[in-house]
């Protein structure tokens, strides 16, 4: 009912006006979520162009007089004359295409129609009334004039420049590849060219041609483009948003983000109040529709401005600042305006909202400003003529002061209360910050750092604690003093060379038991301490320190530091809350220090040799890689010297192990002692050390060095009040010709050192070529003994066994041959060594078993006569716990019965056998195997010893053998021997039978077996077949010569 009486004009003016206001919305959302971005706020300036040209035409519509029309005319122009250029140029910089705009220039010509047409239409009061022919129609205030010069001008400015904006989205349009943002343009153009044509057709044709003439309604339709950026915005992300909030808070009562918040609120509140404005005054009371919409738009653009305020970038002082001259030209304004009958009552009370309003802000100067501006008003109208208003008097505006001063004051000491809590909050905060950040920088803490960080906690406490020097003192095992490690001085102040760098446990006994009790001492006045005190006042005063504090660092309960803090002014600003913080601080000073010593030492446990606390293999080898880049990097040369001492498992033997680490450690010194402080002395192994010598200058100068260092070794080692001597043997290796890494270097070394044990003792030998090709020949054999098996490379060759009695084989001895593909056969002195050193011995040795069964069974299935076949084992193979389950297994699987399989093993395995090799012995003969004794004679055999294993066979060394004939002591030797053996109820086989007149010998002293070229030669197995075929067609007569 009430929209059916009103004018056309009024509702052309309200459809005007939100038309700006929807305008103006759009453009501040866009600018607050990324007022940083060009193109933002490039959007922002065209809606407040359009609201500002929408705004002016409502204004027009509502006009009541010519004048007012025309002024509000002029004024729109700044709209509809501006709004085309920034089109253009926000939509070169939304296409990439700022090259256009390379210059002052160029940005001056972009600008310069609008600035022409904003000159004529608007601030050039004689061409624009000219220009302007206005007539009240039932639409409000039309423009009836015809087009001119500059009207044409106009229009070919909008044509233009609406033209460049279409072509730009099109070349946008055309280059980019990403579809959403060719969907995006393509929504852009569709918008645009609907609301330039719409527009043109309305403002420019229609008004021409219709009889009843109409306001135009360009600036409506200009909307379009504004929704589909507003569209794209939330669709696509075109001008996306920025980070909102940011936390600046500072110390601040209120954080950004709920500052930003309040801003909003008071926006929001002013912009619905606007509204509710509008619509109530126009609607209820029917006021004028100009005043109504110039009053709402005025609190709404207010409120607009009020909402972006923490977008700009200002500070939170000037943002308040202007929050505050808004609220108070507002007060006194809408005070002024709506002070009518209706309003009266309630009008006055705004200042004092606004004021509780300022209680969340930290800034006075608003509720000042509010404050003066209400007051001020209210006494300008106390002394003013009040006729105006006859229903006031003049005890009223006393009343309403007089409540404006409570209620300032009241704001005012809740805001103190308020601001003090929350400054006491933020001080709590703010301890929990430096907390937090002295506990996270020491989560990674190390060894180097240590010191650096405690530097920072003592800083960083000192300065909230507002002391003027800080430290930190460290107690040391078996000392009376603590010592100063670290300081921190306020700017101004500094610790003398001398300033109680130690304190000695006496003079602060007091402070000792007080931190013993609590872990904490304050002594705000050193002149307040107790007299059991005397000596720490006396300290303290005569640092001129007044004010002191102290907290105690303990690991395990036990006080290991101090951390005091220092003034030179009696400093009273200490808290509770600040002994709590300070006590954390302690504690995460102890745990850091605490996991720094520990990490130390695992790193020492790592790096270092428990027993002597020389570096060890792994930091030997860290040492030399840092020696070569420094060689590589200066040209010099360094010197590797490798110790190995002579005899030392006699010393461990015989005098225990103790002993062993006392001349170790008195080795390790000596050798650290003479080498000099640039050498580096490292312990290699458990009797051998190796000492890294530095820029040598040639091999004469190691050699002096290295031949310096075996004096060491001459001076004896007093061991349980006993001398002892020990020599040692060197190997010396040069960087780079020795080696370029380092494992070539040390193996150079090691090579050197193994030819000095071969030499003699307390020698020095140099690594040179010929022993570096022998060990490269060694690699290459031990790489080709690993296929040999795999390969079938092996082969056993058999040496018969003649029982001198018959005449007869008895059995034949197992010998492996290795049939190198290369080098051709090769015996087993070359290659066993190097099996027994990489374990391959034992898939060796299970390998001769089976072949060795395997062939004596195939020889018993031909029919020959069983043969006992020799095998021999090594001390390696007795390692291998499975070595008489795995003969087992073999026999079992080649069917040999076991007495024709009989273990070899040398005199020294067995008189230095331990009861694990005696074991297995006796498993062996449980078995049914036979056990013979090899080399006897050359070692000092015990006959207990001899007794006590279960030995079936004894076979004499070869050079006795070879000694009949040549020798009388061979020959003494070779008879006590066989008669040893009888006496024993042993067999005796004599091994390298090659002379007739050995043989005779041998017969002569009742000697069993033999075995030797004089019968046969070690041969294949074909050989050995055949030799077996005449066996069995005939019995050999040991006496005749025909087999030799």
């Amino acid at each position: 009912m009430m929209l059916s009486a009103m004018a056309l004009n009024e509702i052309y003016a309200i459809v005007f006006y939100i038309a700006a206001l929807v305008c103006i919305v759009v453009g501040a959302y866009v600018f607050v979520i990324n007022s940083s971005a060009k193109l933002n706020r490039f959007f922002w300036l065209i809606s407040i162009a359009l609201g500002i040209w929408a705004f002016s035409y409502s204004m027009i519509s509502a006009s009541d007089t010519y004048e007012a029309a025309l002024a509000w005319n002029r004024v729109s122009s700044v709209g509809w004359g501006l709004v085309y250029s920034l089109l253009l140029h926000y939509f070169l910089i939304l296409s990439d295409q700022e090259k256009y705009l390379a210059t002052v220039f160029h940005h001056w010509l972009l600008y310069l129609p609008a600035f022409f047409v904003v000159y004529v239409f608007g601030i050039n009061g004689d061409i624009a009334t000219a220009e302007f022919e206005l007539v009240k129609t039932s639409a409000g205030w039309a423009n009836i004039s015809e087009d001119s010069l500059f009207d044409l001008i106009f229009y070919g400015y909008y044509v233009l420049y609406s033209a460049l904006c279409l072509l730009a989205l099109m070349f946008w349009w055309r280059k980019s590849e990403d579809r959403k943002v060719r969907k995006t343009v393509l929504i852009l153009i569709v918008s645009f060219a609907v609301s330039i044509s719409i527009g043109g057709l309305t403002d420019v044709i229609f008004r021409s041609s219709m009889q009843e003439i109409r306001p135009q309604l360009g600036v409506i339709f200009a909307i379009l483009p504004v929704f589909s950026v507003l569209y794209s915005v939330k669709k696509h992300g075109i001008m996306r948003p920025g980070n909102l909030f940011v936390d600046r808070m500072n110390g601040r009562v209120l954080s950004y983000e709920k500052r930003a918040g309040i801003y909003s609120i008071i926006a929001t509140v002013m912009i619905v109040g606007s509204f509710v404005y509008l619509f109530a005054d126009y609607l209820l009371v029917r006021s004028s529709i100009s005043s109504v919409i110039l009053l709402s738009f005025f609190l709404f653009s207010l409120g607009i401005y009020i909402g972006i305020l923490p977008s700009l970038n200002l500070s939170e002082k000037a943002q308040d600042l202007q929050l505050g001259l808004a609220m108070a030209v507002l007060t006194p304004l809408l005070t002024l305006y709506l002070y009518r009958d209706e309003y009266n009552n309630v009008i006055w009370a705004l200042p004092i909202v606004l004021m509780i309003i300022t209680t969340v802000f930290h800034n006075k100067s608003i509720l000042i400003a509010i404050f003066v501006s209400a007051v001020v008003f209210e006494s300008i109208l106390f002394f003013s003529d009040t006729t105006i208003y006859s229903e006031l008097s003049r005890s009223d505006y006393n009343q309403r002061i007089v409540l404006y001063f409570v209620t300032a004051g009241l704001v005012n000491f809740i805001s103190i209360i308020y601001r003090q809590r929350l400054i006491e909050n933020e001080r709590q905060t703010d301890i929990q910050r430096q907390i937090s950040t002295i506990s996270s920088s020491f989560i990674n803490v190390n060894e180097s750092t240590l010191n650096d960080k405690i530097d920072s906690i003592l800083h960083q406490s000192g300065v909230y604690l507002n002391m003027d020097r800080a430290c930190l003192f460290r107690e040391e095992k078996n000392v009376s003093t603590i010592n100063r490690t670290n300081f921190w001085c306020a700017q101004g102040y500094e610790y003398s060379s001398d300033d109680h760098i130690s304190l000695d446990r006496g003079t602060i006994r007091w402070i000792l038991s007080e931190l013993k009790k609590s872990q904490y001492v304050y002594i705000e006045n050193v002149d307040d301490l107790p007299e059991t005190a005397k000596f720490e006042r006396e300290l303290l005063k005569s640092l001129k320190i007044k004010t002191f504090m102290a907290v105690s660092i303990t690991k395990n309960d036990v006080l290991d530091g101090i951390l005091c803090y220092e003034s030179y002014e009696v400093n009273s600003s200490w808290k509770p809350r600040q002994k709590e913080a300070l006590l954390i601080i302690a504690n995460i000073l102890s745990d850091a220090i605490s996991k720094v010593e520990a990490e130390t030492k695992i790193h020492h446990l790592a790096y270092y040799d428990a027993l002597t606390g020389l570096p060890n293999r792994t930091s030997m080898k860290m040492l030399i890689e840092r020696e070569i880049a420094r060689s590589q990097k200066n040209t010099h040369n360094f010197g590797v010297l490798l110790y190995d001492l002579d005899e030392f498992k006699y010393i461990n033997d015989s005098l225990g192990h103790d002993a062993g680490d006392v001349m170790i450690r008195s080795i390790a010194s000596r050798l650290k002692s003479i080498t000099g402080e640039k050498a580096m002395v490292c312990r290699f192994g458990g009797d051998e050390f190796l000492t890294i010598i530095p820029n040598i200058d040639s091999n004469e100068s190691l050699m002096l060095i290295a031949k310096r260092s075996l004096d060491v070794f001459k001076e004896p080692v007093v061991l349980d009040h006993q001398s002892f001597f020990i020599s040692a043997s060197c190997g010396a290796a040069v960087y780079p010709q020795d080696g370029l890494d380092v494992e070539t270097l040390v193996r150079s070394a090691d090579l050197a050192m193994y030819k000095s044990k071969g030499i003699g003792k307390n020698i020095v030998t140099f690594c040179t070529e010929e022993l570096k090709s022998k060990v490269d020949e060694k690699t290459r054999l031990i790489n080709d003994l690993y296929k040999a098996i795999e390969n079938n490379e092996l082969v056993l060759y058999y040496q018969p066994q003649v029982d001198l009695m018959s005449g007869t084989i008895t059995g034949f001895e197992a010998l492996l041959r290795w049939m190198h593909p290369e080098r051709g056969l090769l015996p087993p002195g070359i290659f066993i060594p190097l099996a027994e050193q990489t374990e391959l011995i034992h898939s060796i040795g299970k390998w001769v078993i089976k072949e060795a069964c395997r062939q004596n069974v195939e020889w018993q299935d031909m029919g020959y006569d069983p043969k006992v076949m020799a095998v021999n084992l090594s001390v390696e193979q007795f390692r291998n716990r499975r070595l008489t389950s795995m003969i087992t297994e073999e026999l079992a699987i080649s069917r040999l019965a076991p007495e024709y399989l009989e273990i070899e093993i040398t005199e020294s395995i067995a008189i230095s056998a331990p009861d694990y090799i005696a074991s297995v012995l006796r498993q062996f003969k449980e078995l049914g195997v036979s056990i013979s004794i090899d080399d006897f004679g050359t070692e000092y055999s015990s006959l207990s010893r001899l007794k006590d294993l279960p030995i079936d066979n004894i076979k004499m060394a070869m050079e006795f053998v070879r000694g009949i004939g040549r020798s009388s002591r061979d020959e003494a030797i070779a008879a006590s021997i066989i008669n040893l053996a009888k006496s024993l109820g042993l067999k005796t086989i004599a091994e390298g039978v090659e002379t007739e007149e050995q043989l005779k010998f041998l017969i002569d002293n009742d000697c069993e077996l033999v075995q030797g070229f004089y019968f046969y030669r070690p041969m294949p197995a074909k050989d050995a077949k055949k030799l077996l075929e005449r066996e069995n067609s005939r019995v050999f007569n040991v006496e005749l010569d025909t087999n030799k």
